[in-house]
């Protein structure tokens, strides 16, 4: 090994490679060989190392890379022994060994700098399958969300159409209800308005009886189809009341009034009983509140024999911020036990089945009633004893009571005289175009203006009316008729074939018609009266039409009329007497 070494230097000690190599040609082939298996081996390791790394979950991409290139320099060192390092570019060996020395090193140490990280490998390696794990776990949770959101979606499709099923549904139930109303009303108006007649015409008791009890039961099958009506709008969200200010008493007197008549006829007593002073006045629908009363106390009377009804009112929280009034309306009726007490408030549904054959009645009254207090910010209360009697308790708000006084009921008003005379006969000396396509009602209408002094012009369906109505105007077409044949009101069927009431009458508006139109309809939604005034009339009556309430309108509406008709007689008599 000594010896061998002077021989690869000089006497001046340069390295001689040349003849190093020539000191042993077989030994410099096997040098050549052999470096060029390790830069094949290191290119391969680059190659592969290289390849690797393509992938992304290669752990310690960083570590691999500078192996990679460690294994070039490699490459490049034995590569340049054979190919480089041959006269006269063997000079080169000693820049590109000392180059290739500095890579190796620094490659080196940040190897050894990552050593820590290398032995932390099977917990990395463990880590990063929990992390795989998770993260599958994750894409099967997405994907069942994503399923979970297209089943919402389907459901929500699904939603969309059984709502719309449910507003067609609700939409025909009201159409058909409003249709119902229409059909029952109309002939409803020729038997009550008919039975009328033959009372004022008859002589033998026994006719009158007759005609009293065929008015009676008209009379029952209005309020059955009124409380069905007011059900339908009450589950619809239509029903609408009104907050006006009224005085209690004057309700709960007329509401002991009506209801005077059915007791004393049941041989009954019936007496009304206030526990101190109550608000002079109340703001709150007075016509609902009403309604809620004398159902109730009809109730009590229809299922009371012996005894009586008393109504005792008491004004609670008069200072706190939500002052109630409340009637107690006691009977000494049947009674009602515990178990039947909760069925008393659903629709169609009476506490003992075989009272609706005893008493009558469709179990709508006391679902109305406590719905209709709620509306009006109360309640309905019932306690009961079978066999002893029944109290019925309606709280209703006041609205606010500041500034209001408080008055002693009793000394309050004067006790009224309910008056038995008939109503006082109204003249009407107008003239009228009455548009009705039913024949009886053309009758009976006709027959009560008439009576009443009025001269009636008929139309069967609203084309006719139109050209009736616009005829009479002066200057209108050919047609036109002299000033004084113009019509003082028009009566407006709303429901008539051809042409209808709605059509007819904006046709009218458009044409520049400008006397009253009065609806006449069996329609009784609310909706329906609305529509009557949008479409230009002025005025709305609900058949069965009610004879006094017809002659009072007509008389109102046509009033300028006949003032200005009576005005002009007067000035013509003035200038007929004048020389």
């Amino acid at each position: 090994m000594y010896r061998f070494l002077p021989a690869l230097f000089g006497a001046e000690g340069s390295w001689l490679p040349g003849e190093a190599r020539a000191w042993s040609r077989a030994l410099g082939s096997i040098d050549h060989t052999a470096d060029m298996i390790i830069a094949a081996s290191y290119l391969s390791i680059a190659v592969v190392l290289f390849w690797a790394l393509r992938r992304r979950d290669v752990p310690f991409p960083g570590a691999f890379w500078r192996f990679a290139v460690f294994a070039l320099c490699c490459t490049a060192l034995h590569a340049s022994a054979v190919f480089v390092l041959r006269p006269p570019l063997d000079q080169l060996a000693g820049l590109i060994k000392p180059l290739t020395a500095v890579v190796a090193g620094v490659l080196a140490w940040t190897m050894i700098r990552l050593f820590p990280e290398i032995l932390y490998l099977p917990q990395l390696m463990q880590l990063n399958e929990s992390m795989a794990g998770e993260i599958a776990e994750r894409k099967w949770l997405e994907s069942e969300l994503r399923e979970h959101a297209a089943n919402l979606a389907y459901l929500n499709v699904e939603l969309e159409v059984a709502k719309a099923t449910c507003e067609a549904a609700s939409q025909s139930k009201s159409e058909f209800l409003a249709n119902m109303s229409h059909e029952l009303r109309t002939p409803m108006t020729a038997i009550l308005g008919f039975t009328d007649v033959l009372l004022g015409n008859l002589d033998q008791e026994e006719d009158l009886e007759a005609c009293r009890t065929i008015r009676r039961n008209g009379e029952h099958l209005l309020v059955l189809l009124n409380d069905i009506l007011d059900l339908s709008k009450i589950e619809a969200g239509r029903m609408q009341v009104e907050e006006l200010n009224c005085s209690p008493q004057e309700v709960l007197d007329d509401v002991i009034k009506l209801m005077r008549v059915r007791t004393d006829a049941k041989g009954l007593s019936l007496g009304i009983r206030y526990e101190g002073p109550i608000p002079e006045r109340i703001v709150t629908d007075p016509t609902r509140w009403r309604q809620i009363l004398v159902n109730l106390v009809g109730n009590a009377v229809k299922f009371t024999e012996v005894g009586g009804i008393s109504l005792v009112v008491r004004l609670n929280d008069a200072a706190g911020p939500l002052p109630m009034l409340s009637v107690d309306i006691i009977d000494t009726g049947i009674g009602i036990s515990d178990e039947k007490i909760g069925q008393l408030f659903q629709p169609f549904t009476q506490a003992d089945a075989s009272t609706s054959r005893r008493f009558g009645g469709t179990g709508l009254g006391l679902t109305i009633s406590r719905r209709l207090a709620e509306l009006l910010g109360g309640s309905i209360e019932v306690t009961s004893t079978a066999h002893v009697g029944s109290c019925f308790t309606v709280s209703i708000s006041t609205g606010s009571l500041q500034g209001v006084a408080l008055v002693d009921p009793h000394q309050a008003l004067a006790p009224a005289i309910v008056s038995q005379l008939p109503l006082p006969a109204v003249e009407l000396p107008v003239r009228v175009l009455l548009v009705e396509d039913g024949p009886d009602n053309q009758r009976l209408i006709s027959f009560l203006l008439k009576k009443a002094g009025a001269e009636v012009k008929l139309a069967g369906n609203g084309e006719q009316g139109v050209e009736l109505a616009m005829a009479s105007q002066e200057g209108w077409g050919n047609q036109a008729e002299n000033e004084d044949a113009a019509y003082d009101i028009v009566l407006m069927d709303m429901q008539m074939p051809i042409m209808d009431g709605y059509q007819a009458t904006a046709e009218l508006r458009r044409l520049g018609y400008a006397g009253p139109i009065i609806a006449l309809t069996a329609h009784a939604m609310s909706h329906d009266r609305q529509r009557c005034l949008d479409v230009g009339c002025d005025d709305y009556l609900t058949k069965p039409i009610d004879r006094q309430a017809l002659l009072e309108m007509v008389a109102r509406y046509a009033a300028p009329a006949i003032t200005q008709r009576q005005a002009q007689v007067a000035h013509s008599g003035s200038d007929a007497t004048q020389p």
